[in-house]
């Protein structure tokens, strides 16, 4: 009776070892879901990263075009303001016009000053009044944006009322960390394209 369980044990193992995989073929399974893997998770971050410089130039191309028809329709009163505080045009003052500033995290290399405080690169538009400037709102750039100093030709547009000119038209182009960029113009009579 001993021999005879042997003789089945030994059977059964048999079995067991000729219905299974092999490591070999296991290893090479894992292998090719690990390399379909780390081709999904790169494309999902390069697709990632061109949503954000998609959304931070629609919003770059919204401060624009929202400034000059505000300038355009000479609205000299905002419905809001960055500090909650009033920053319509006080009374007896001009009214510029609205301006569009591309502030930088340090001073230099042709970065406007700007009149809010951050630590990103921030897209800042602002009521001007005689020699007054209030600040009606603050976008600041997502993490791995930033404004392409080397293909931006200004940092500052500033809408006049009644004449359209701009002072301070040229290129604004905005980069992410993949190297990819997208350009605004704004033509001197306003104009953004």
């Amino acid at each position: 009776m001993y021999e005879r369980q042997i003789y089945r044990t030994d059977q059964s193992m048999r079995h067991h070892q000729i219905s299974g995989f092999t490591l070999v073929e296991l290893i090479i399974v894992f292998s090719i879901i690990t390399l379909l893997s780390l081709i999904g998770i790169a494309s999902l971050v390069t697709f990632a990263r061109e949503q954000t410089l998609a959304q931070t130039y629609g919003d770059v191309r919204t401060a624009l075009v929202v400034a000059r028809s505000q300038t355009v329709s000479q609205v000299n009163k905002p419905t809001q303001c960055q500090s909650g505080a009033s920053c319509a045009c006080p009374a007896g003052s001009q009214f510029n016009g609205y301006e569009v500033l591309f502030c930088c995290v340090s001073s230099g290399q042709g970065c406007p000053v700007c009149y809010s405080q951050g630590s990103s690169e921030r897209i800042e538009v602002n009521i001007r009044c005689g020699a007054n400037a209030f600040t009606v709102s603050t976008t600041a750039f997502p993490q791995g944006v930033s404004v392409d100093s080397q293909n931006t030709t200004s940092r500052s547009f500033l809408f006049t009322p009644i004449t359209g000119v701009v002072q301070g038209h040229g290129t604004v182009t905005i980069e992410n960390t993949n190297d990819n960029s997208r350009s605004i113009v704004v033509t001197s009579q306003g104009l953004i394209q």
